[in-house]
């Protein structure tokens, strides 16, 4: 929730504050774009135009800046993340909304900043902000450390801000700076720029898989760690409370929580402060006399310490050090009856030379340097409330009423103290509340807020919602907004019907002006559909259409939902063959596979519909009539190649009769094409994004394995060699081999074509032989003759079987045990030192890894 207290005193605040403090340490001024860090796509080779435009826009320049060297293009979205990288940099610019541009040819030549507010009010807000950072620099000054610094004004911010989703927060700098809420973007930026007036560089740090931003931080010279100063704000908001759990963490610590993810960094993984105890601290830390203190929960379960800090520095990491100053008295909140609440709900704060901090009933305050304590003031408290946290702002102290620490409806702010005057009195009046809020919800349901009428005057307090939706039983859109308050948990209720629309497939939907709902929509939504070009639609009957309106010119239907959607009766087929989707096959065959329906004219009879591929492997022709459709009509067609030919283009047609070739479509609305090429690589490097970490990772080694099979093959260089495996390692694979009377094995070879094939060689005969797997089961076999010699071979190995050992007995009582990873061995048992072996070596070892792929996703 935003602080009441907090948003009225903002504007007066920044009026006056200097009378009651001494000069900070830094005062704060625009931004050094140096100091801070963003999107590197963007930035690289525009740093100086960064500058330069962010200057313009703080003087509130009207002015058109040429900008033609930056090759911005326009209609696309290099201005916007331009504009966002600047305002990234110069995190003050919250008064610039957008800009205007002129291009010449496809590039953006000219620029002119648009602002929200006239520049009397820009001027105004932007001291606003400058006045309100200087007293989060108050807090610091240039003899503490980096490290210091940043911890201090991490946690004054996480103290003043209250986490509000952007659909609540105002999304500028300036709201979360002066009225104290926000979300992890403003969190980031304000940071950033309070470290860059300090003299601290930060990267800010974004995941678009997370929606979330963070900080990398120069926390050591020349060292930078991961801040997330957003997550380690309590939510609800809890005065007092703050975490430390994201600080200065490395990357590989970071994604331990297994939820920050995909992110890219300038910046190196750094450990060095992943088990410093900072983390252990969930209170502020603030700065007296060049000293730190937090307030730290001790051995037993009441035991409260006021402590002092030390940040020790080693070799190899660094550690927080706690000392205790002094034992804490009554520091446990009452939970009612015998209970109590666990946790330290204090605030903490400086003033002169004395620390200063809330007991459940008063505020009470330590002097370090004497060791002297004593009580500020015992206020009058509202009935049933306590003091659950304290701050001071202007010379006054406030305490922050709640009814428990879980109470975020309804706290109060209450000035208690003057420390530069006589005692505060608080009113006399406590407010209370009607038992039903008035609701108010948005027109679109996605916010609601509750507003509770004080019975004894005309006050009210109003408590925005947290609005959940769901289907409900009946199939319908329910939602639901709850709001704690006074103690207890307010609940209202929306339902709104729910409608079906099943269409054929000869249709798609253009757009609809409301989005659907798990595949329905609510009444009243205008939906446009569109016919399939490679469809022929002779007949369609559709009820419960509203205001339906037909463009024959563009093939659309306009209609608004009045109930479920029926599809009454439709005939249609297809008029012309379109691709719906590939994939590849992994299993003893690789192969690429291709999905489609082809038009009716080339599947009746006599018009003997083809689909033609032609790759590497040659070219292969198959006939329609020899595939049978599934259930939906839809063909497949599969292309085998050799591992080393996966990352080659495979030619893809249609024809018809002897050698008519005939368009086809790849989806809907793509022109219609003579051919269509695509490469099992295109494929895997789609599956290598997965959120399936094995079948990522299974992807990764079949496009090694092909890269590195190519290499050997075609005697060229693979983008990845593999190293490590030796034949010590796979030594479990080596063959077993029992002389026969007449027959002499003279060993094997492995076949890596589009199968994968495993070849015994002999001299002598090898009539009335035999083949078993390892569970005495017979295994078909093939009998030839190379090189002078004879030859058992064992085709079509599947992937998941390439570790399996195999027995050929022979007639003569000579019998062979091995598997395809004995060629592995073998080969790294003779040639893992022989440089002129390398990428066969490098090839064997791609295999291994891709069956070892293939068991560990299979598992």
């Amino acid at each position: 929730m935003i602080k009441p207290v907090i948003r009225k005193f903002a504007s007066i605040t920044a009026a006056i504050y200097m009378a009651f403090t001494s000069i900070p340490a830094w005062a704060a001024t625009q931004t050094d774009p140096s100091m801070i860090d963003y999107d590197q796509s963007v930035m690289e080779a525009r740093e100086n135009y960064i500058k330069t435009i962010g200057e313009a826009v703080l003087s509130y320049s009207s002015d058109f800046i040429d900008i033609s060297a930056l090759k911005l293009r326009a209609n696309s979205d290099d201005l916007p993340n331009f504009q966002s990288a600047v305002q990234a940099n110069y995190p003050e610019l919250f008064f610039w909304r957008s800009t205007r541009y002129y291009s010449s040819g496809s590039y953006i030549t000219r620029i002119q900043p648009v602002y929200s507010v006239d520049k009397d009010s820009a001027m105004s807000m932007l001291s606003e902000f400058y006045n309100e950072a200087d007293k989060y620099l108050e807090l610091v000054n240039d003899s503490m450390s980096n490290l210091e610094i940043a911890l201090v004004l991490h946690d004054a911010i996480v103290n003043d801000v209250a986490y509000e989703l952007p659909s609540v927060a105002d999304k500028e700098t300036y709201s979360f700076m002066i009225e104290k809420i926000g979300y992890c973007d403003l969190y980031s930026k304000v940071y950033a720029y309070l470290l860059s007036q300090c003299g601290i560089r930060s990267e800010i740090v974004f995941s678009d898989t997370m929606n979330h931003e963070w900080l990398k931080t120069e926390l050591i010279p020349g060292r930078y760690f991961n801040i997330d100063i957003t997550w380690d704000d309590p939510t609800p908001n809890v005065n007092g409370r703050v975490l430390h759990t994201y600080f200065g963490l490395g990357d590989t610590a970071l994604k331990s929580d297994n939820k920050h993810k995909d992110y890219d960094s300038i910046y190196p993984d750094d450990t060095y402060f992943d088990n410093s105890g900072i983390k252990d601290l969930d209170t502020a830390i603030v700065e007296l006399n060049g000293k730190l203190y937090a307030i730290y929960a001790g051995s037993g379960t009441r035991d409260r310490q006021l402590v002092e800090l030390d940040i020790v520095l080693g070799q190899n990491s660094g550690k927080l050090e706690r000392t205790s100053v002094s034992r804490l008295d009554n520091m446990v909140w009452s939970a009612g009856s015998q209970g109590y609440w666990m946790g330290i709900y204090t605030g903490l704060f400086k003033h002169g030379s004395k620390l200063y901090y809330n007991t459940p009933d008063s505020i009470c305050w330590f002097d370090p340097a004497t060791s002297e304590s004593g009580v500020l003031v015992k206020p009058s408290k509202p009935s049933g409330k306590s003091i659950y946290g304290c701050y001071i702002d202007n010379g006054k102290v406030y305490a922050v009423y709640k009814s428990s620490p879980n109470d975020s409806g309804t706290p109060t702010y209450t000035a208690v103290y003057d420390l530069g005057d006589e005692p505060y009195t608080p009113p006399a009046h406590e407010h209370s509340y009607t038992s039903k809020p008035t609701w108010n919800w948005s027109e679109d349901m996605s916010s609601a807020t509750a507003v509770f009428k004080c019975t004894g005057c005309s006050e009210t307090q109003s408590a925005e919602a947290n609005v959940t939706s769901s289907v409900n039983s009946n199939g319908d859109l329910q939602y639901t907004a709850s709001v704690y308050f006074g103690g207890k948990t307010y609940i209202d209720t929306k339902t709104v019907k729910l409608y079906s629309l099943n269409i054929p497939e000869a249709l798609d939907i253009v757009s609809s002006d409301r989005p659907a709902v798990n595949g329905k929509y609510t009444a009243g939504t205008k939906i446009t559909l569109k016919y399939r070009k490679e469809f022929t639609v002779t007949k369609l009957i559709m009820t419960n259409l509203l205001n339906y309106k037909t463009d024959n010119k563009n093939g659309t239907l306009t209609f608004t939902i009045g109930g479920d959607v029926v599809v009454s009766e439709c005939e249609y087929y297809v008029s012309t063959t379109y691709i719906s989707g590939v994939s590849i096959t992994l299993g003893s065959q690789i192969g690429l596979n291709v999905y489609f329906k082809p038009a009716k004219m080339i599947t009746e009879n006599g018009y003997n519909g083809y689909i033609v591929f032609s790759g590497s492997s040659g070219d292969t022709k198959i006939p329609l009539s020899d595939i049978t459709p599934d259930e939906n009509g839809r063909y497949k067609a599969t292309y085998y190649m050799s591992a080393k030919d996966i990352n080659e283009n495979v030619k893809i047609s249609f024809g018809y009769g002897n050698s008519t070739t005939t368009n086809f479509s790849l989806m809907n609305d793509t022109p219609f094409v003579k051919s269509f090429e695509y490469s099992p690589t295109d494929y895997l490097n789609t599956l290598s994004k997965s959120s399936d970490k094995k079948l990522a990772a299974l992807a990764e080694s079949v496009k090694i394995y092909g890269n590195n099979a190519k290499a050997f093959f075609d005697d060229g260089t693979p983008d990845k060699t593999v190293t490590g495996l030796k034949a010590s390692d796979v030594k479990n694979f080596a063959p077993s081999v029992t002389a026969g009377k007449t027959t002499v094995y003279y060993g094997q070879s492995l076949l890596l074509r589009s199968n994968t094939a495993l070849r015994l060689y002999f001299k002598g005969s090898i009539d009335n032989c035999k083949v078993t797997d390892s569970k005495g089961k017979s295994v078909t076999f093939v009998t030839g003759t190379a090189s002078g010699m004879n030859y058992v071979e064992i085709p079509d190995i599947t992937a998941d079987n390439l570790e399996n050992k195999f027995t050929v007995s022979l007639a003569d009582g000579g019998k062979e045990t091995l598997s395809p990873m004995t060629y592995v061995y073998e080969t790294l048992l003779h040639y893992e030192n022989d440089s002129s072996k390398a990428q066969l070596c490098s090839t064997v070892r791609a295999l291994y890894n891709y069956s070892k792929a293939v068991q560990n996703y299979l598992s």
